[in-house]
């Protein structure tokens, strides 16, 4: 009987064992779906302005003269960065963005720049903001601002600040804060889908 009882307890502890393994199992395999979904790209909420167009003439960081509606009629989206100098994460958003536009081509996709503590009829922080873009490698266009960009550059409240345009400069989205390379580039392609 003794015997009996000992085999009865050796048995239920392989069964007991044997299910708990199937259980570590599919919850391994559930861990794992877990994984995949929360690895999908989320892109944060567009963020409301007071301007629907961003325009402008004005001139780079080189002294170059820009005009809004010649500058974005040949691309089809236009991202571009408000940033400055003092903000680290604007460096980080810099060189995704930067990095990012390397994978487009110019019709689909032109990068630039405006750099928020800079101005055209000043030298306040061009040198450091040379600096960074000459550090960074930046290859877009860094545009300085001035009277006609007063109105809007005013109301930004968080930078860096991305905004994604069409060809005519209308303001199509906008996302504030450092976003990673990825969710950028999830952005610009869910918009040359459309």
């Amino acid at each position: 009987m003794k015997k009996f009882f000992i085999i009865l307890i050796i048995i239920s502890t392989l069964v007991a064992c044997g299910k708990n393994q199937n259980t570590t199992e599919n919850q391994n395999d559930k861990n794992k779906t877990n994984v995949k979904e929360s690895t999908q790209i989320s892109v944060p909420e567009s963020k409301k302005l007071t301007f629907n167009e961003f325009n402008f003439d004005t001139i780079d960081i080189d002294g170059n003269r820009i005009k809004s509606n010649d500058f974005y009629k040949d691309s089809k989206i236009n991202a571009l960065i408000i940033w400055a100098t003092y903000g680290n994460d604007c460096k980080d958003t810099l060189v995704s963005i930067n990095n990012l536009s390397k994978n487009y081509d110019e019709k689909d996709l032109k990068v630039s720049a405006f750099i928020l503590d800079t101005s055209a009829d000043t030298s306040t922080n061009i040198e450091e903001a040379k600096n960074i873009i000459k550090e960074n490698n930046l290859n877009f266009k860094n545009l300085l601002p001035n009277p006609t960009t007063e109105d809007a550059l005013k109301t930004v409240e968080k930078i860096p600040l991305l905004l994604i345009m069409d060809s005519q400069g209308k303001i199509l989205n906008a996302y504030e804060g450092n976003l990673s390379q990825e969710v950028m580039q999830k952005i610009i392609d869910d918009h040359l889908k459309k």
